[in-house]
């Protein structure tokens, strides 16, 4: 017994000196070096705990129940949220607003203090440039400064399963291709945990495997949400939503930018290595215009004309270029990408109303459609045009040109 305290004791004055050493050579560097590691064996203890009791499911996406709160990325002022509730019967629902919660929490400093860290400021600043998009493209930093500026930051909650949107429910199965969902997510605070059925490789990333768990700075690609990949939250977890739809949107106000990526994901949609990258976009629809449109016997000033007043459009796959049965005026070229023609129908089954769609064809490179609505012939849109890949087309309205 004395022997084994004289050997304890030798042990714990060597850690005392080099400790000592240690601070002497760079106190600052050991004092955080002993916070990082405390803050890491809690986090470590928390999640094992988590997973060793078992996560209470979180709520499903498409049904809360009774008393579930929601709406809480606006009231902590972390931008609006793009998720809609509707009521499916008579509901009393209570309201509190930011201008009421930010006058309480004046009353209650401590639980001001605690609140603190879901503050916008203090979430770190995601990094665009380790998303697999962009390892294959170099993006300027005026396309990433759009997409910081309108990510979506979301809220969940310990056993929540983690899905950025429900797109998928909307979608036939058809379109329903992994690789063509360019959604990001990244875990900017809090701890998942991912499961995958056996055999699933979580793509792009290879070493990862099921029951994996990823801190923060992770990124959880789209294609895991339109699979059979389940990411569930083991603590409050912030996480910043890079939608496909802004990528789209920054696409169309940056031509250089999408000269460079569209074909870059048409590539990887549709496995197609041939997609032309030089060809400017104007020369792709010059020449659609003088060999497959209404406009192929007009003179070379009118389309140069033509060309001024259209407007180029990026839809993602899974997208709506035309809805069936709404009203427009405008006519379309398919520059880049594929497309289907789909009908909708309607009925009713076991008390729900049912959609039903019809694929009808496919659209390629250099299809034009939508002219008969542009010239008046008819009023409303006879078939619905749903991307099947990334998408650049060409959009021009009656009174531009008419």
């Amino acid at each position: 017994e004395e022997g084994r305290r004289g050997q304890s004791h030798r042990r714990a004055s060597r850690k005392k000196s080099m400790v000592v050493e240690s601070r002497r050579s760079g106190e600052d560097v050991a004092v955080e070096s002993l916070i990082s590691l405390t803050n890491k064996a809690r986090t470590e203890a928390m999640i094992a705990e988590a997973v060793a009791g078992g996560l209470t499911p979180g709520y499903d996406v498409n049904a809360l129940p009774e008393a579930a709160p929601f709406g809480e990325e606006c009231l902590l002022g972390l931008g609006p949220s793009s998720v809609t509730v509707s009521v499916c019967k008579l509901s009393v629902v209570l309201l509190l607003h930011r201008a009421v919660f930010e006058q309480l929490l004046q009353d209650f400093p401590k639980d001001l203090a605690a609140l603190s860290r879901f503050q916008p400021e203090m979430l770190p600043k995601p990094n665009f440039q380790d998303l697999p998009i962009c390892q294959h493209v170099d993006m300027s930093n005026e396309l990433l400064d759009f997409f910081a500026r309108h990510v979506e930051r979301r809220i969940f909650f310990p056993g929540d399963n983690i899905e950025p949107d429900n797109v998928q429910i909307f979608l036939p199965k058809q379109l329903l291709n992994p690789a063509s969902n360019i959604t990001y997510a990244i875990v900017s605070s809090g701890h998942v945990r991912v499961k995958t059925p056996p055999g699933l490789e979580l793509a792009p990333f290879g070493h990862l495997s099921s029951g994996d768990i990823l801190g923060p700075g992770s990124i959880l690609p789209g294609s895991w949400f339109w699979s059979s990949v389940k990411v569930q939250a083991l603590q409050i977890c912030f996480v910043t939503v890079l939608h496909c739809g802004v990528i789209a949107r920054g696409l169309e106000e940056m031509p250089r930018e999408r000269e460079k990526v569209l074909p870059l994901l048409v590539r990887e949609n549709t496995g197609n290595p041939n997609v032309a990258q030089q060809v400017r976009s104007s020369e792709r629809v010059a020449k659609i215009l003088r060999e497959r449109s209404i406009f192929a016997n007009t003179s070379q000033e009118f389309l140069a004309e033509i060309l001024n007043f259209g407007t180029v459009r990026v839809f993602m796959p899974g997208d709506r270029i035309l809805q069936q049965g709404a009203e427009g005026n405008s006519m379309f070229i398919l520059s880049l990408g594929l497309a289907q023609v789909v009908k909708e129908t309607l009925e009713e089954l076991d008390g729900s109303v049912v959609r039903n769609l019809y694929f009808i064809g496919g659209l390629t490179y250099g299809s034009v459609f939508g002219e008969l609505v542009m010239l008046g012939v008819q009023s409303k849109r006879t078939a619905s045009i749903v991307a099947s890949s990334t998408c650049c087309t060409w959009e021009v309205e009656q009174e531009r040109i008419l």
